[in-house]
């Protein structure tokens, strides 16, 4: 809980209610709602409605390393009074964002910081208040809600971010492609994944593994080897968008989209390697 005081006699109080969070479907995200419990103790006989807002930060711990989410706002005027009522603010999340709150949620309890503002006009004076509510959502309420939105009806994969120059220009390369699938230039976006494809050839040397495996039965691989092979057949699959043969069919803006997801999963599991090496 925090309270939010104008004057000794004038404080406003604000908590997170027991079902504090609601996701509803929108244009490429989601209708964010928070719903907050708010009292207000004043000595005022008509005390005047209040505008509160607030910047929405999330962690995967408490008040540490926080990273701005949205923008909320109480779409009316608030007349909180001595008797508790919920106020709810409204704001807005990209489809970009959900994967990226799940990564760093990890399956586990989703921490929330409010900053919140409030103002009222007092006899032509904008007055004007802040504080910080803290609090956290169970990973099944936040479940729930993104069952709400189809959140899980695709998949989007996040690359681990490092320091390493080569990794973090092929992650550039990946979002070029998307970029190009978007505009419907699927040829040069699947160029653009093969390149990407070239550097986790590289980093995990599987050109020279899937050829000494390639007698091997497929059952008797081990994992790495699988992933090895797996690589290769990408490489060379992407390798019909460069090079025209009596093979290529047109490729499709589903076949795109397959391999775009494809690629992206495997740098992230080199950048995630990379990343537990230096760490």
């Amino acid at each position: 809980m925090i309270a939010i005081e104008f004057s000794p006699s004038d404080v406003l109080s604000f908590d997170a209610a027991r079902r504090t969070l609601r996701l509803s479907p929108g244009v490429a995200g989601a209708r964010l709602e928070v719903i907050l419990d708010a009292s207000r103790r004043t000595e005022r006989k008509d005390p005047p409605p209040v505008a509160i807002s607030a910047s929405m930060y999330v962690s995967a711990a408490p008040s540490r390393d926080r990273h701005f989410l949205t923008r909320l706002v109480a779409e009316h005027p608030a007349r909180p009074s001595a008797a508790t009522a919920p106020i709810t603010l409204v704001g807005f999340i990209a489809d970009q964002q959900i994967p990226i709150v799940e990564t760093l949620r990890n399956a586990g309890r989703l921490w929330v910081s409010l900053d919140l503002q409030v103002q009222y006009v007092d006899e032509g004076t904008v007055l004007s208040r802040s504080g910080t509510l803290n609090f956290d959502v169970g990973g099944g309420e936040w479940g729930e809600e993104l069952d709400k939105v189809d959140a899980g009806a695709y998949v989007q994969v996040v690359i681990p971010i490092t320091d390493n120059a080569t990794l973090a220009d092929a992650a550039r390369r990946i979002r070029k492609a998307r970029q190009l699938f978007r505009e419907n230039h699927i040829e040069g976006a699947l160029g653009e994944l093969r390149k990407v494809v070239e550097v986790v050839r590289k980093a995990e040397q599987t050109q020279a593994t899937a050829r000494e495996v390639k007698d091997k039965r497929p059952q008797e691989r081990t994992q790495a080897e699988r992933w090895a092979v797996f690589a290769e057949d990408t490489f060379n699959l992407l390798g019909a968008a460069v090079h025209d043969d009596h093979t290529t069919e047109p490729w499709t803006r589903a076949s795109a989209a397959a391999l775009i997801a494809t690629v992206a999963g495997l740098l992230g599991r080199v950048a995630e390697a990379d990343q537990k090496e230096v760490g």
